[in-house]
Order: structure tokens, then sequence, then C-alpha cells
């Protein structure tokens, strides 16, 4: 599939060809398998992958994808369908946690850092979705509850998803100062 893309937009050769998987210790034989079956295509002159925070520090059971460098995913930290989380994409704190498993892992690392924001939806306290972006004209006419959550105060579709009234969006971020630290 990726020669056939590489061939239809007349790319001649890439650096770098990276897969994405949150692969557990269930699924790694398969998708560790599926690395090699790339890495031996030669597509590219490196394979590289994503690896999660949790893949870093329980090695013994996710083990260590059979490519030539990870991709550190800096981002996606705390539990999104949580209310009582306050940011699930970035955490320094929860990110310093890992500091010790970084050093000791056994591939090379380019970090990923967040750029990006959503809205997080729950529905009587509960996870009910995500919404990348949200119309300033509409959180106006929301009951802002302290930094970050906006209270619907009626029935309204946007992006053809019904929010209720009562519903909660929780406001997330990657801001400069989180992703410095």
């Amino acid at each position: 599939m990726i020669k056939k893309y590489l061939k239809l937009y007349y790319v001649d050769s890439v650096p770098e060809v990276q897969m994405d998987c949150d692969w557990t210790a269930t699924t790694k034989k398969k998708y560790f398998y599926f690395l090699q079956e790339i890495k031996r295509q030669k597509i590219a002159p490196e394979l590289s992958a994503t690896i999660r925070l949790h893949q870093i520090k329980y090695t013994t059971s996710s083990g260590i994808p059979p490519v030539d460098k990870g991709l550190l995913m800096c981002y996606n930290m705390g539990t999104l369908q949580n209310i009582e989380s306050k940011n699930s994409i970035i955490d320094p704190e929860e990110f310093e946690k890992y500091q010790s498993y970084i050093k000791m892992y056994s591939l090379p690392l380019d970090a990923g850092l967040p750029v990006f924001e959503w809205y997080v939806l729950f529905r009587n306290n509960k996870y009910a979705g995500l919404f990348q972006y949200m119309p300033t004209s509409f959180l106006e006419g929301c009951k802002k509850q302290g930094n970050h959550f906006f209270k619907i105060v009626k029935d309204t579709v946007i992006s053809d998803r019904l929010l209720k009234a009562g519903d909660l969006l929780r406001y997330e971020n990657s801001n400069i100062a989180s992703v410095k630290k």
C-alpha cells in the first residue's frame, strides 16, 4: 500500500516510514511481525514506530518494536473519559513519572509534542465524545464553570451532533508552558 501511494503521487523515495499502533501484550506478536515485514520490504532507509509512555514503562510485557527508532508520544497522558481529569492532552507532572524509564529504553527516540486542542463532551457526567472545534459564538451562550468547563444551556446541533442542555464540555489544549516543560 505504501509503495502504491508513493507511485501514485510520484514520490521517488522517503527517508522514513512510521507506523502508529497502541499495541498491547496480546497484540504485540502480530504487530511486531507486521513491522518486520514492512522493514523487509525496504521502502525507506528507516522504519519507526510511535511509542506510548506506558509502553516505555512496561517493556517486559509491551516489548520493544523491531524498528530503527521510536517517536515518543508526549501527549494523551491523562484519562480522557474521566470527568475529573484537568487536561488529558498534556500533563508535565505525569510525564515526569516516566523520565527514568525513558532513559533506559533501548531504542533511540524522537519526541512527538502536542499542538492541538479539543472539547471533551460529558453527558450525565459520563464521556460522550470529542469535538475538535467549537464555535466561539456557541461557547459564549454556555454557562462557564471553572476554568475549563462549559455547561450547555439549550439543546443544540453542532457538526451534525446533538448537544443537550446540561451536557458539559471540558476544554483541553496543549499550552506552550506545558509543552516547554
